[in-house]
């Protein structure tokens, strides 16, 4: 326990350094946000903390992957993968690519890792469905992470208490691997949001949002989650609820106004609760919020039997799909 503290401390600290790094170079070499389009942030701002983010988790990683576990391939794959990912966020971020482009890339990422390993595993289940739902969880949540990064402070709060949970949930269950995964990103989160924090110095970039969800893609489908009943496995749903549900909420949105869901427009929850009269830093708090309930709901499913699990995760939608009518109601043209 003491040596995890020790690791995720040292990652905090080397975020702290390297995300004001990263900021100079951003400036250097032009690589700044304008507010332009759907963009409403008031001033340019520099992108690259998602490079400084990736650099101080890997440092942990390619630590225990050096000198603990060296012949994992599992973990082999996935600081191969995550480099790629890093690698597309970064050439998105300088120039901007087209969906089909990023969707590529992402697929590649997602073929190294499986093919060192890393797919869900579950039992009730034949492989080709295992194979097949790993594709699309990966791809989705990289993308949603992605997706919620409109606002000073969002991505980063959610993605820091998510990557929490799965570290706890990991240390509980003993899961090494996965919590030096998820402490390492918890605490490079951290240290990039006392800049992110509105109002924001530095953004995480494509780089950086798609990075995180990558990574807890990866995390959530490696943890066994309770055997006090079956469907804990949907834990995840709830811990990274915030960007699936806004994705799948703004997917139906655009569709049903016949727009292509994978072009951004204004229509975000975040950008929503702000035209409703909530303050910046309300709306980020708001979300803090949420996830932490959410989180704590994922928990306490993992204990109950499954009649009480059951009740979790409907009280849940329930609650979503109301508060969907009710939000989709606010005018954003």
């Amino acid at each position: 326990m003491f040596i995890y503290i020790i690791l995720i401390a040292i990652t905090f600290l080397v975020s702290l350094v390297t995300v004001p790094i990263s900021r100079y170079f951003a400036l250097k070499f032009n690589i700044i946000d304008k507010p332009m389009g759907i963009k409403r942030h008031k001033k340019p701002t520099p992108y690259l903390g998602g490079v400084a983010i990736f650099l101080s988790s890997i440092i942990v990683i390619l630590f225990y992957l050096l000198y603990k576990d060296f012949y994992n391939s599992n973990l082999l794959g996935i600081v191969i993968s995550t480099f790629v990912i890093l690698l597309l966020g970064l050439w998105d971020d300088i120039k901007m690519l087209n969906p089909y482009t990023k969707l590529i890339f992402q697929s590649l990422a997602i073929l190294i890792l499986m093919l060192n390993g890393v797919y869900m595993k579950i039992i009730y289940f034949p492989m080709w469905l295992n194979i097949l739902l790993t594709y699309f969880w990966i791809l989705g949540i990289t993308n949603a992470i992605n997706i919620i990064d409109i606002k000073d402070g969002l991505a980063g709060s959610v993605t820091f208490i998510a990557s929490s949970a799965f570290f706890f949930i990991a240390l509980g269950n003993n899961y090494p691997f996965i919590i030096i995964l998820s402490g390492s990103l918890a605490g490079a989160i951290l240290g990039f949001l006392i800049y992110n924090y509105p109002p924001a110095k530095i953004f995480m970039g494509d780089a950086g949002s798609e990075f995180i969800g990558f990574m807890l893609a990866i995390i959530s489908i490696e943890i066994s989650y309770t055997t006090v009943n079956k469907i804990a496995l949907l834990s995840p749903l709830l811990i990274l609820g915030i960007p699936i549900y806004d994705t799948v909420f703004i997917s139906i949105i655009r569709i049903l106004k016949k727009k292509n869901p994978l072009h951004g427009s204004p229509d975000h929850i975040a950008v929503r609760l702000k035209l409703m009269g909530l303050p910046e830093k309300a709306v980020l708090w708001f979300f803090i919020l949420i996830e932490i309930i959410l989180c704590e709901s994922a928990y306490i499913a993992t204990t109950v039997n499954i009649y009480g699990a059951i009740f979790i995760y409907s009280f849940i939608l329930i609650l979503a799909i109301i508060f969907s009518i009710f939000i989709s109601r606010v005018n954003v043209e």
